[in-house]
């Protein structure tokens, strides 16, 4: 799910999905495609993120997403009938590759960017 850190929030722990996050400091807005990881609350108004990865929108190259999307892809099909380690694993990092073509769509205005109110 989505959750949406204000001024003022609740102390949180919590743990990241692979997916979009929007960081914003006053009028700037920053896209990032994060990986997993986690979210830690802290205090009023600080916030820490943990994840493995967290990549700027404007680092993304599209035609690299894509090849490591469909790699990612085939490795899934190759580990379903193997042990359930080597599926997570494989599974975790086409999660991955789907959150950075995502993030890389929308900069390249092929999915609407809403930003968060």
């Amino acid at each position: 799910g989505e959750v949406t850190i204000l001024p003022g929030h609740v102390p949180l722990v919590t743990n990241l999905r692979a997916g979009e996050m929007h960081c914003t400091k006053g009028s700037e807005t920053i896209l990032l495609a994060a990986s997993t990881g986690f979210l830690e609350v802290r205090g009023r108004n600080e916030v820490v993120v943990l994840a493995d990865t967290a990549e700027r929108v404007e680092e993304l190259e599209l035609a690299k997403i894509e090849e490591a999307k469909e790699r990612a892809r085939q490795m899934v099909l190759e580990k379903q009938h193997g042990d359930a380690e080597s599926f997570a694993q494989a599974a975790a990092a086409l999660d991955r590759e789907l959150a950075r073509y995502k993030v890389a769509m929308k900069r390249h205005g092929k999915i609407p960017h809403v930003p968060e109110s």
